[in-house]
């Protein structure tokens, strides 16, 4: 993986709170155990959204595509 940047984006989410980060090597005996004691933790779920929640940009595909449009028109 180019230098490793889907870890580095993950491990964000992860230490921020929203998002759990399982170790490549340790994926496969893992992950479902993990799923299993999340869909059964309501509280780390609900900790989970509330902080993805705060990092959302929903509006960072038009402000991209303003920025390309722009670019674009300037050349």
């Amino acid at each position: 993986v180019a230098e490793n940047h889907q870890y580095y984006n993950a491990k964000s989410l992860s230490d921020q709170g929203a998002a759990v980060l399982i170790d490549e090597k340790f994926l496969k005996d893992s992950i479902f155990n993990k799923v299993i004691s999340l869909i059964g933790d309501e509280n780390s779920l609900a900790v989970l959204r509330v902080n993805a929640q705060k990092l959302a940009r929903p509006e960072a595909a038009a402000i991209i595509a303003q920025h390309a449009i722009r670019y674009a028109e300037a050349i």
